[in-house]
């Protein structure tokens, strides 16, 4: 909350009214009246009634954990923070005011964006994020498509494309701090044996989304999880959302436009997924040696060579063009729902990126960090790929 003395403290109450943007549960987001500290209101203000106390403090928490991640360097892809203040009877944040969501968006669009444009926004999506994890040390905890949010038209200074719309990445009252996760040492064996070995601590909480809340979040039993590998399954899913959307008319039962319905035994096609995962695991497992002196019986060891080289080459590529864990379950959804494939198909770098954030074991999961670098690569790649064609259809026109 600001000083006496901090202009902010003459600022902020003028923002206790305004027109009213939308409604929930606990609280209201509105927009302030122009004040002369924001000439032009690209304010929202969320307000929670302090008679909402579980709310109240979870909002104070987001608070908190925005200031974290801009003292580690304002970032173009994470909502802004103006202020919080107390006006009457409510806990009040002054944030950057968005165009809309993501969610919204698909909804409009019938989940139909072009690959160039949902690259982007796959790119800022992880970008946003792998600030909070490496810069803030904060883990979102609830990400999805709903929380990601729009900002009009970027100008291509601001981490965004010319033309297209800035994304930012907001709500963190679920989030959590590194500083208050349980240290791995404190637990023990059984409660560790399926973290990530890099992970700097755990918690147990059962917060999220359903439809994308990690595997070991939804668990029936609480148990101990580490909060950023769980972050990258979402960002996972909200990534295959963007990419290779659901029909929103599939069935009422799901969520639209997400992978799964829920990461657990209760969604038949995450079953099937969490096999075909496992599958794969185990045909890349390395080769079991003989133990020593269990060679092979004198009689085979004339026989001739399985293959000559070339042949053996041949295999093993087949082997690494094996259709993944999402190549089946994109394959799965068709034949099921008779939906068409992504088309263009996806690329096999995007599909290894799905791979590896959606892996239910969270030992074995990308790190969000990784998939930022990859997406960049990728959005490179697609833009050059554009230019190409451009320039071929240009040519043919003169």
């Amino acid at each position: 909350m600001p000083s006496a003395d901090d202009p902010a403290a003459i600022v902020l109450p003028r923002l206790a009214s305004g027109t009213r943007l939308g409604r929930g549960a606990f609280g209201c987001v509105y927009q302030p009246r122009p004040v002369w500290h924001f000439p032009h209101c690209g304010v929202a203000v969320k307000a929670v009634s302090l008679r909402r106390r579980s709310a109240a403090r979870g909002l104070a928490h987001e608070a908190t954990l925005l200031r974290r991640a801009h003292e580690a360097g304002p970032h173009p892809h994470v909502v802004g923070l103006h202020g919080a203040f107390l006006e009457g009877e409510h806990v009040r944040l002054a944030l950057d005011l968005a165009a809309g969501d993501l969610q919204h968006q698909l909804w409009q669009r019938r989940g139909v964006l072009g690959r160039r444009e949902a690259l982007d926004l796959a790119r800022q999506t992880a970008s946003g994020l792998r600030h909070l994890h490496a810069a803030a040390g904060v883990a979102h905890r609830d990400l999805k498509l709903e929380n990601l949010l729009l900002f009009g038209r970027g100008g291509g200074g601001s981490g965004g494309v010319v033309g297209r719309p800035l994304l930012k990445l907001a709500d963190l009252g679920l989030g959590i701090h590194i500083s208050q996760l349980t240290a791995v040492q404190a637990l023990t064996a059984t409660e560790r044996e399926r973290l990530p070995a890099d992970a700097d601590g755990a918690c147990r909480e059962q917060v999220g989304s359903p439809a994308t809340m990690a595997p070991e979040v939804r668990g029936d039993e609480l148990c101990w999880y580490c909060p950023f590998a769980a972050d990258a399954w979402s960002l996972g899913a909200c990534l295959l959302a963007l990419l290779a959307p659901r029909d929103p008319d599939e069935f009422e039962a799901r969520a639209p436009f997400y992978p799964f319905r829920c990461a657990d035994a209760a969604d038949d096609e995450f079953v099937a997924y969490s096999i075909d995962c496992e599958s794969a695991r185990l045909s890349r497992s390395p080769p079991r040696h003989s133990p020593p002196g269990l060679g092979l019986p004198p009689g085979l060891r004339a026989l001739p060579p399985l293959g000559s080289a070339s042949q053996l080459d041949a295999v093993g590529a087949r082997t690494l063009a094996a259709p993944g864990p999402i190549s089946r379950l994109l394959d799965r959804r068709a034949r099921l729902y008779g939906l068409s494939v992504p088309d263009p198909p996806l690329p096999k770098k995007l599909l290894a990126l799905f791979d590896g954030l959606l892996r239910p074991d969270p030992r074995l999961r990308s790190r969000v960090s990784d998939a930022a670098v990859s997406l960049m690569q990728l959005e490179a790649e697609a833009a050059t790929e554009h230019e190409s064609l451009e320039a071929v259809k240009q040519a043919r026109c003169t």
